[in-house]
């Protein structure tokens, strides 16, 4: 998702992430605007649908108009829209089924960004395809810090265009680390909180040039993503979890991105320590969680599945279940993809989104 960050930019890469992390042939994300005007940044439909949508059709899609107000947490399209006003309407009719797009199932989902601004995410399928799962619920709504950050990225970068200092403070006022390695694996830039990371060894470190993990096992996942980001054809973006000298760790992002032509690949770091602590004291307030649950609740709000997160912690996942239990019954949430969406949408939790 964060190969939009390059500037050979394939923005629909962003769309069709999404369409596979939730088994759907289309995706698209449209940018609403204070002013009313909105954009299709991603699209994973068909060619065409962006200069439709920025035409005439952008204000009759029944999909995002009648779609609830409420953000960071996907939504079946079916308790909101009767089948029959979307295949009666001119969107349907005269954009989507002269190109033989029938979403009988659908997603939504929506997120606030900078400004007044709104993205929305569309996702469909086929209506014999079935009802979506809850785990296909959960991979939407744990996709959508990932949107909100890429967006908010990619537009302070825009932005900064005309400067590639400004470009590089930009990245800078970010709470995360950020790293380019080039198709010979080798650093070829960070940001300050990238070369703090660095300069203190905490995780990560560089040797012979090479971005490296400073634990062993953590460090053969990290070089396999890389490898895989490099030299795998459609190759996406995964996760890597790193454990640091204090038994804490970090959350990695490893993305495929293009350079000039050249193939690269985007890591973006983050963790609790790049805001402080600030939202796990916040959260620690709110509902009164011990160390280790939010521990697992921030895991889980960066996408990370049990497994990962015991892994990395070195503990069982009976035990992480037996703490997300503890979490469900304090934040009043019956779910993990509850509890998700909760702490993603909880106004606390967004001074790094």
């Amino acid at each position: 998702m964060y190969d939009v960050l390059s500037e050979e930019i394939d923005a629909d890469g962003v769309a069709r992430m999404i369409a596979e992390a939730t088994d759907c042939p289309w995706a698209a994300v449209a940018v609403e605007t204070p002013d009313g005007q909105t954009r299709v940044v991603s699209n994973a439909v068909f060619s065409g649908l962006p200069d439709l949508y920025a035409g005439d059709y952008g204000d009759t899609d029944p999909w995002r108009l009648r779609r609830p107000r409420t953000y960071d947490a996907a939504i079946v399209t079916d308790s909101f829209l009767a089948e029959a006003d979307w295949r009666g309407s001119s969107f349907f009719n005269e954009v989507l089924r002269p190109h033989r797009i029938d979403p009988g199932r659908s997603m939504v989902a929506a997120v606030r960004l900078e400004g007044g601004a709104e993205a929305v995410v569309g996702v469909g399928r086929p209506g014999e395809a079935g009802a979506f799962s809850e785990a296909q619920q959960a991979s939407l709504t744990s996709a959508l810090p990932h949107l909100r950050r890429v967006l908010k990225l990619k537009s302070r970068l825009d932005q900064a265009q005309v400067s590639s200092a400004f470009a590089d403070a930009a990245l800078d006022a970010f709470p995360m680390a950020i790293f380019r390695i080039t198709a010979g694996g080798m650093v070829c830039s960070q940001n300050r909180h990238g070369g703090g990371l660095l300069e203190r060894a905490d995780g990560l470190t560089v040797r012979g040039g090479r971005l490296v993990a400073t634990h062993e096992a953590s460090d053969l996942e990290l070089q396999a993503g890389i490898y895989h980001a490099l030299h795998r054809s459609g190759s996406v973006a995964s996760m890597v979890s790193v454990r640091k000298p204090d038994d804490g760790y970090l959350s990695l992002m490893v993305s495929p991105i293009s350079r000039r032509g050249e193939s690269q690949v985007l890591i973006i770091a983050y963790g609790p320590q790049f805001d402080g602590g600030a939202r796990r004291s916040r959260l620690s307030t709110l509902f009164r969680l011990s160390s280790a649950e939010l521990d697992l609740s921030m895991g889980l709000l960066e996408g990370r599945t049990l497994s990962e997160i015991a892994a990395v912690r070195g503990v069982a996942v009976n035990t992480l279940r037996v703490q997300l239990r503890s979490i469900l019954k304090k934040t009043g949430t019956s779910r993990q993809a509850e509890l998700v969406a909760l702490l993603a949408r909880l106004p606390i939790m967004q001074s790094d989104a």
